[in-house]
C-alpha cells in the first residue's frame, strides 16, 4: 500500500470529524501543518457542497413546480444523500487507514481550493 503513510491519531481524529456534514472546515481551520488533513477536509468540504447545491436546487424547483413532481424531486433528492453518506464513509474509512484517497472529480476541484 504505497498510498499509506503514519498520521499521528489527533490528526486522524479531526480528519474523520471533518467527513461529517458541515464539519468539513475542522481539519483546515485546526491541523493547518498537517497536508493529510488539509487534503481530506477540502475534499469533505467539497463533496458536501455537491450534495448541498443539487438539493438546495431541487427544492426550489419543486416549490416552484408545485407537488405534481414532488415524488421524482425527493427520489433525486434521496439519491443525491444516499451517494454522498456513501461517499463520506469511503472518506473516514481512507483516513483511518491512513491514506489519501482521491476521490473522482472531488478531488481535483478540491485541490484547487486554497481556503
Amino acid at each position: 500500500m504505497e498510498n499509506q503513510m503514519r498520521i499521528p491519531a489527533a490528526d486522524r481524529f479531526m480528519t474523520v470529524i471533518g467527513y461529517l456534514p458541515f464539519l468539513f472546515f475542522v481539519p483546515v481551520r485546526f491541523r493547518r501543518e498537517s497536508l493529510f488533513a488539509q487534503f481530506h477536509g477540502r475534499q469533505s468540504g467539497v463533496l458536501f457542497g455537491l450534495w448541498l447545491i443539487p438539493c438546495l436546487v431541487l427544492f426550489l424547483v419543486l416549490a416552484f413546480v408545485g407537488a405534481g413532481l414532488s415524488v421524482y424531486f425527493f427520489g433525486a433528492v434521496y439519491l443525491l444523500t444516499f451517494l454522498y453518506l456513501f461517499f463520506v464513509l469511503i472518506g473516514m474509512i481512507k483516513v483511518l487507514l491512513g491514506e489519501r484517497y482521491r476521490m473522482p472529480v472531488v478531488a481535483d476541484v478540491a485541490l484547487m481550493l486554497r481556503l
